[in-house]
């Protein structure tokens, strides 16, 4: 029974490695979203250095209270067009850190 029981628990560990695996490279696949303006990105972030980052307008708004304010809120960037301006305070290094994060839905 205890040898069963065992057995039982090795194959419930290793579905949960494969299916953890398998959720990481899904949110992988998400964080490569954001990066340089391509076609398909509904938003573009505009950095300090003029570099601009494209993303997904969906997922930035699902995995983010600030972008969906911007976005769909009262905040004026949002209302104006879909190039946000960054806060001067970051890099286009940062936020491209940042929005890889979010399009992971914070599991980058």
């Amino acid at each position: 029974d205890a040898e069963r029981a065992l057995g039982d628990s090795h194959v419930e560990n290793c579905a949960l490695r494969a299916e953890r695996d398998t959720l990481a490279e899904g949110y992988a696949s998400l964080a490569s979203l954001a990066g340089p303006v391509e076609k398909g990105h509904d938003v573009t972030s505009r950095c300090k250095d003029g570099e601009e980052i494209g993303g997904s307008q969906l997922l930035l708004v699902h995995a983010s209270p600030y972008y969906e304010r911007l976005l769909y809120g009262g905040m004026a960037e949002g209302r104006k067009s879909r190039i946000v301006e960054i806060d001067p305070d970051f890099s286009s290094a940062v936020h491209t850190a940042l929005l890889c994060q979010l399009h992971a839905l914070g599991h980058a």
